[in-house]
């Protein structure tokens, strides 16, 4: 057991990765090239803020409207949602907008995509075409993060064989009771059952990619299986996750509700280095400065309007980057929001 602690690396932000197999981009690179590693010297120079490129490094690109679950420390459980995210049922990405988007990063130094948003990606069922179009263009880097119950056999099939790099599994529990608890669904021993097929499909296929991650957000509900959990998946998983619970009801009148029944430990929040490194991009189009349920409230474009190019280097987000890391009421509204989802 002591060997396995060793392994054990902890990385900045608010997640602390737990890696088996060291950095999970070290294996990326042995199977994609060089290329990889001047990406992550990049992205490490733009958390330093060392430099701003003239691009971002880094998209997240909510395809569609919705999810498939309403879990209570989820914004979509919200009637209050409707305040900060205008996306429609109706609204998505359409693959000729994606592909304008891929062209035109392709030729900036985006470097990696993340084919999800405050959504369930696999709801979008050609999401492999996505891929697919998103890797042969040149993205180093193309992942996803799933609460993996849309998962069926052709579909992992399709995503092995896609150019995917990663795809990471929300789960948060060791067992069915504490995930119909958190997920307010009886999903648990099919989604168990999902990724564990996937990965003996990866393993049949003698692939190396995609990388598999299973994450687990530690609350009250469930620290009692941190435990548990780490031993089920250590063996199986090419790396893990024991995130901080984070809370998007700053403002609304349940927020309290929320830490009373979730709230496990405070986390520390230092400096913000979001804006500096990616963008995200809702269903309906609107672009945000980060991918917190906060930077809702923070648009700074839209891409059925202006390119993502003219909105990374305009003057919202130009001000935004001055005054995020200020301090009391220097600080936007919605980043002391942010601020306070982790540190209740």
């Amino acid at each position: 057991m002591e060997k396995e602690k060793n392994k054990i690396k902890t990385h900045e932000g608010l997640a602390k990765s737990l890696c088996y197999e060291n950095d999970p981009y070290k294996i990326i690179e042995k199977e994609l090239g060089p290329a990889v590693r001047g990406y992550r010297r990049n992205w490490e120079r733009a958390g330093k803020r060392a430099v701003l490129f003239k691009y971002p490094l880094h998209l997240n690109l909510e395809l569609t409207y919705g999810c498939n679950l309403r879990c209570q420390f989820c914004l979509l459980s919200s009637p209050a949602l409707k305040e900060s995210y205008k996306a429609r049922p109706t609204d998505k990405i359409s693959f000729k907008k994606y592909c304008q988007i891929i062209d035109e990063g392709v030729k900036n130094g985006l470097c990696s995509v993340a084919l999800n948003g405050i959504n369930e990606p696999l709801l979008q069922g050609d999401i492999v075409k996505y891929i697919n179009y998103a890797r042969k263009s040149g993205i180093l880097d193309v992942t996803l993060h799933t609460n993996g119950l849309l998962l069926t056999k052709k579909l992992s099939l399709g995503l092995i064989n896609s150019g995917l790099t990663i795809i990471m599994f929300s789960i948060d529990a060791a067992t069915e009771g504490t995930y119909k608890k958190i997920r307010r669904n009886n999903g648990f021993n099919r989604l168990v059952k999902n990724v564990s097929s996937f990965i003996k499909l990866k393993k049949k296929l003698k692939r190396t990619l995609p990388l598999t991650r299973v994450s687990f957000v530690e609350n009250k509900l469930n620290h009692l299986e941190l435990k548990n959990f780490v031993s089920f998946w250590e063996k199986k998983v090419d790396f893990f996750a024991i995130q901080s619970f984070y809370n998007p009801f700053v403002g609304q009148k349940h927020h309290k509700a929320i830490e009373d029944e979730f709230r496990f430990k405070d986390t520390p929040f230092g400096i913000c280095t979001e804006p500096y490194r990616r963008l995200m991009i809702t269903c309906d189009g609107n672009v945000l400065p980060c991918c917190s349920y906060y930077g809702l409230n923070l648009v700074v474009g839209n891409i059925n309007k202006d390119s993502v190019y003219n909105i990374w280097n305009s003057p919202a987000m130009s001000e935004l980057r001055k005054k995020l890391n200020k301090t009391g009421q220097d600080q936007p509204l919605a980043c002391r929001k942010c601020r306070e989802a982790v540190i209740s």
